[in-house]
């Protein structure tokens, strides 16, 4: 598994990808903050994230949702279309809150897509939910 997701440019998200794809990793992990600037919406998140998608192999798809240069939690829906357009297979997920978490677990019902907790005080919450 390996990211160097970093680039703005589309092509270049492109190329970057492909590089990494290209040595023989087995997964390709997205940060979310790079499909979309911070005051545009979801549907140019999607938009990119499906161009970039179109220009790499087939091969299982993760997302980060790093804080850095901002923090681009990704809604319910919105992972939801991720993971029809592509093999997304797992997001690490930082949004630090439970009934997010819980909405963002339905959302992805049925698909392979499987969310990490990357906050220890909402995964001890989490695993004694019932969601």
């Amino acid at each position: 598994v390996a990211s160097g997701h970093t680039a703005d440019d589309l092509d270049r998200q492109i190329y970057e990808a492909n590089a990494f794809i290209n040595e023989g990793i087995d997964a390709y992990v997205f940060i979310a903050n790079r499909f979309a600037k911070q005051d545009e919406s979801d549907e140019v998140f999607l938009k990119n994230y499906e161009t970039v998608v179109n220009g790499i192999p087939e091969i299982g798809l993760g997302v980060y949702e790093c804080p850095y240069p901002y923090k681009r939690i990704m809604m319910p829906e919105t992972l939801r279309k991720c993971a029809e357009i592509s093999p997304l297979r797992f997001l690490k997920d930082t949004c630090c809150n439970i009934e997010l978490i819980g909405e963002k677990l339905k959302a992805v019902e049925g698909t392979e897509l499987k969310i990490y907790n990357a906050n220890s005080a909402t995964l001890l919450i989490f695993l004694g939910s019932t969601i």
